[in-house]
């Protein structure tokens, strides 16, 4: 009977110049066939060199550079999809140890699940993954000198270096070797760094213990539940936030700009967000009952938060003449909602809706819709933008449109 087989992960990681970071860098096309094996065997004379004989093990080796966040996704799964590779690298035969790279042909990428997304805007780090497989009874002496060593000693060789210039010419300033618990480590303190602690938290949940729930709560009030590859998320209207916790704008602000902020993070780290109607219900809602209760208040749309303030019940819509779209801006943050306001023949106000955009490509859309809605019931249209939040002088939390003089 064949022993099983286990993995371990480390990464080449790749510091990147200021000055392409600042630049917007993308990420360099990964290696062809030929040019990912001369430089996998670098890397295993390097590895060789920091951690003893590894003459037992196999090693699995992309030839291709992943903005980190690619690498550090929910039950990491670079690491079991190169370790499939390897298996079947076996043809089902026993274990054999063996080097293998995995480079592209004819700039074709052969396993599209682990396809470098080549984002414009990486960094400041990339890294290059690599898979330590053999029987899983052999892998603690291995992980004990990973652990012990890789960081410490682990710089990459001089032909490594020549071969990550001349063939990926990416502009770093370090090449390093280190474990995914060392990439965890520096992924944590940069974010606690930047006052983002509550994130690691989700992230580290999401990463090893995908299986079970989670609830995270900040000062701010925002709130998120982990579940799995999922996050579930309440997203308030100017009105409901006022309503639940009385802040103005001043704590909405505070509360959007963190939402905006964690979404990037979550999301660039693979996990699907869900927008989620706000519930009063939900401030005391532990991991199993929140995400219970936020499964059933999914936002149906994916573009927009629509909240229906006015609506006349007894003015006729198709009466409208005029129709004003009111862009709500807060400083740093850009638009936050648009109020649209349906008037009659006479100014009647016959509906007033705030649509709230829930990412940054809704915006046009919107506007867009609002126009053609003006357009569908021959109304003039309108697109005020007073580079503030327009609100209720009576209701401060109440959005309404801006409305100078009819002409």
């Amino acid at each position: 009977m064949s022993s099983q087989l286990s993995a371990i992960a480390a990464v080449l990681t790749v510091e990147l110049a200021p000055d392409a970071v600042a630049q917007g860098y993308q990420p360099p096309r990964p290696l062809e066939r030929d040019r990912g094996e001369e430089l996998a065997w670098a890397l295993a004379a390097d590895l060789q060199e920091v951690l003893g004989d590894l003459q037992d093990y196999g090693l699995v080796i992309p030839a291709a550079l992943y903005d980190l966040t690619e690498i550090l996704r929910p039950g990491l799964p670079m690491v079991d999809i190169l370790m499939e590779l390897y298996r079947g690298g076996l043809q089902g035969g026993a274990f054999q140890p063996q080097l293998m790279a995995i480079g592209a042909h004819q700039g074709h990428w052969p396993v599209e699940a682990i396809a470098p997304e080549r984002t414009p805007g990486a960094g400041p780090m990339l890294g290059l993954p690599l898979v330590f497989i053999g029987p899983a009874e052999t892998m603690a002496d291995l992980e004990r000198r990973l652990e012990e060593h890789l960081l410490e000693k682990g710089r990459a060789g001089l032909r490594t270096r020549e071969l990550m210039e001349s063939d990926f010419q990416v502009p770093a300033v370090n090449l390093a070797y280190a474990t995914f618990n060392d990439l965890c480590a520096m992924l944590r303190l940069q974010l606690e760094h930047h006052g983002f602690a509550e994130l690691w938290t989700l992230l580290q949940g999401a990463l090893f213990h995908p299986e079970r729930r989670q609830v995270t709560r900040l000062d701010s009030g925002n709130a998120f539940w982990l579940d799995g590859r999922r996050v579930y998320t309440p997203f308030y209207t100017v009105a409901q936030w006022q309503a639940e916790h009385g802040s103005g704008l001043d704590g909405y602000a505070a509360w959007l700009r963190t939402q905006r902020q964690y979404m990037a993070g979550l999301g660039a780290h693979g996990l699907e967000v869900i927008l989620c109607a706000a519930d009063p219900a939900l401030a005391g809602a532990c991991a199993n009952k929140g995400v219970a209760r936020l499964q059933e208040k999914a936002l149906p749309h994916p573009d927009r938060l629509r909240e229906k303030a006015v609506e006349s019940q007894e003015g006729d819509l198709t009466a409208a003449t005029r129709v004003t779209l009111t862009e709500q801006h807060l400083p740093d943050l850009g638009p936050i909602a648009y109020t649209a306001e349906l008037h009659g023949p006479d100014g009647e106000l016959l509906q007033q809706v705030h649509d709230y955009p829930l990412h940054p490509g809704a915006l046009q859309s919107i506007q867009a819709d609002w126009q053609a809605r003006a357009q569908g019931l021959g109304a003039a249209f309108e697109l005020f933008r007073p580079g503030r939040v327009v609100t209720d002088a009576q209701a401060p939390g109440q959005l309404r449109g801006d409305r100078p003089e009819a002409p």
